[in-house]
This record gives structure tokens, C-alpha cells and sequence, in this order.
């Protein structure tokens, strides 16, 4: 059997497939723009760094891999490409909201907005362990929640961090 490359495209491709296909109203387990102030606007599969900071391109969601550990314990030095490897894929799903409709000086709508974004790219991502076969299995290991510029200009940002299993 010939050596092959792992599907990183085809792993970015899925994720866009699967939330594309969750940003309807009445999805399962969740709508991705469940709770939301709007609708998701854009899935992507860029560097979050190539999305201008306009209001036209929020809600969106994009997914982009940020790492690769291989392990070769099993592979002898003359069976390189002979052997399966096994990887943990790092993947990066980035989560932007704008809103700027403050009634209340005691809650924020973009901070919520964003909190409920990325819940519901958890409760997406734990209903597809194996995201349609391109992976063994994968888990979140965290979200962190950011301001852009500053607290007042309504932009969140929310970043979960994907570890996905291969073999190739």
C-alpha cells in the first residue's frame, strides 16, 4: 500500500459541511444561530487574520488547522511508507459576533451573542465525534473569549481549540 498524505483540506471541508448544514432554523441537536441577535452570515475555512473587521461579515464561524503531532512509535525506519501514522490534528474554530444594540448598562448583547456561539459550536462539534468519518475522534480542550480594540466597539471574538485523532 502506497504512503498517503492526511486530509487536512478535506477535515477544514467537513466542518464547513456540518455548519453550514446546522445554521437552519429547526436543526439537530442545535441551530448554529440558535439565541443569537442574527443569523450566522459566513462559514469559512481561512485564518480568522483575513477577515475584515466589518459588521457585513458578522455572525460568522471559520475553521483552520493550526497544528500537526505525529507519532511513529509503530513505524520501523525502513517502513515509512509502508506504515499508518497516527496524528492529533490542532484545529482553531473561530467564532465572531457584532452587536451593537446596548439597552442595558448591565449586560452586554455582544458578550452573549458570543457565549451562545460558542456553545453551540460545542453541542455541534459532541454530536459528530468523528466529523462524517474524516476523523477517528476528536474533543474540544478549551474556548477563550476575546474584545477586539476595545470593549466599546461591540466585536467578540470566541476561539475553541479542536483536537482531532487521524490515521493516514
Amino acid at each position: 500500500m502506497a504512503a498517503e498524505r492526511a486530509d487536512l483540506n478535506g477535515i477544514l471541508d467537513q466542518l464547513k459541511t456540518i455548519f453550514d448544514s446546522k445554521n437552519t432554523i429547526g436543526a439537530s441537536p442545535i441551530d448554529l444561530s440558535s439565541d443569537l441577535n442574527q443569523r450566522v452570515k459566513k462559514v469559512l475555512t481561512v485564518n480568522p487574520d483575513y477577515i475584515e473587521p466589518q459588521a457585513s461579515h458578522f455572525p460568522f464561524v471559520t475553521s483552520f488547522i493550526t497544528s500537526k503531532s505525529i507519532d511513529l512509535d509503530d513505524i520501523a525506519g525502513s517502513q515509512q511508507l509502508q506504515g499508518f501514522r497516527e496524528a492529533t490534528i490542532g484545529i482553531e474554530i473561530v467564532g465572531g459576533v457584532f452587536n451593537s444594540k446596548t439597552a442595558d448598562l448591565t449586560k452586554d448583547p455582544a458578550d452573549r451573542d458570543i457565549n451562545y456561539l460558542m456553545e453551540n459550536i460545542e453541542l455541534i462539534l459532541r454530536s459528530d465525534y468523528n466529523l462524517g468519518r474524516k476523523i477517528k475522534w476528536q474533543k474540544a480542550d478549551s474556548v477563550q473569549y476575546y474584545s477586539t480594540f476595545s470593549a466599546k466597539n461591540h466585536i467578540r471574538i470566541g476561539v475553541l481549540k479542536l483536537n482531532a485523532k487521524i490515521f493516514y
